[in-house]
């Protein structure tokens, strides 16, 4: 299972199902649609049920291309 992000900010338990590893990742092929917001950071904290506090995840390429673009305008 995973916890997920409900729209009142809540933890929720959710059964998901793992086709394969893919690298250090996880390819779920179901028990999550589009838009759903899965806890990664926090979870030895978090429990269903519980207030959590959800920020968008930067990945490391989004990082990159956000540091280059304010490289590029002359911002450090």
């Amino acid at each position: 299972y995973v916890l997920i992000v409900d729209g009142e900010e809540t933890a929720r338990q959710r059964l998901v199902t793992i086709d394969r590893a893919v690298g250090n990742r996880w390819l779920v092929s179901s028990g999550l649609a589009p838009g759903d917001r899965v806890v990664v950071e926090g979870t030895q904290k978090a429990r269903p049920g519980t207030p959590v506090k959800s920020v968008p995840l930067e990945t490391k390429e989004e990082g990159s291309a956000a540091r280059s673009a304010a490289q590029g305008a002359g911002a450090e």
